[in-house]
């Protein structure tokens, strides 16, 4: 009776883990664009309400898959608190669990922190609209979420199986790589936001300029044309 029980038990957790994989991979995919689509909205200068439903419909997405993941991983550990507490020390488990975090954060970022601010400004500049502290914080978010997803997959890359790491200490090396990745890009972002917006007014103004000529030489145009044809 009881292997029957332990054969059942291990197909479900083999589900479980084939669920996880797949919530992985789509969370993967689901951020890679949803970078994709931040960084466009920077290139662009201006938020669309295309591009924030684009945003606001993948930002969706990341969110079921890691409730799926999180919704398996609390499964796994009340299975191994009951029956293998010794099991809640392993480096796969944590490794898990470390993923589950990562999306965690990246999804808190961008839903309470980006979408809110994108939504109050569609149709206006987002070098105009937001201050020296917003754009940095929004670059962050983006760096945040970059490295996050490169993160999940060196984490599954490295792995035997599904999840398991190669190497023991692979596991804590690779999270204070992480850790002070995102330090360096947080740095980095404050430069980054000054000279992003610098060059957006510069080419707000060259744009300028060259309307008022375009502007001016249409007028005179007119004028001689209708000098001519008063005469």
């Amino acid at each position: 009776m009881n292997f029957v029980f332990s054969a059942y038990f291990d197909q479900i957790f083999q589900y479980l883990n084939y669920a996880q994989l797949a919530a992985i991979l789509l969370g993967i995919a689901a951020t890679i664009y949803l970078d994709f689509k931040l960084t466009r909205l920077c290139g662009k200068g201006r938020i669309t309400k295309r591009l924030y439903l684009h945003i606001r419909a993948i930002n969706k997405t990341s969110i079921f898959a890691a409730l799926v993941v999180w919704s398996t991983l609390l499964i796994q550990i009340s299975h191994y608190g009951i029956t293998d507490p010794s099991a809640l020390a392993a480096q796969d488990l944590w490794a898990r669990i470390s993923i589950g975090t990562v999306l965690g954060l990246n999804l808190y970022l961008i839903r309470h922190l980006a979408l809110p601010k994108a939504k109050r400004r569609i149709g206006l500049s987002i070098y105009g609209a937001l201050s020296d502290s917003q754009l940095n914080r929004m670059l962050g978010i983006g760096a945040i979420s970059s490295i996050s997803w490169v993160a999940l997959l060196l984490l599954w890359l490295m792995g035997k199986g599904v999840f398991a790491l190669s190497l023991g200490e692979s596991y804590p090396a690779i999270m204070s790589i992480y850790v002070l990745t995102v330090v360096a890009a947080l740095a980095f972002c404050k430069f980054c936001g000054k000279w992003a917006r610098q060059r957006f007014f510069e080419n707000l103004e060259k744009k300028r300029t060259k309307y008022r000529k375009i502007t001016r030489t249409t007028a005179r145009r007119n004028v001689v044309g209708l000098s001519t044809h008063t005469r």
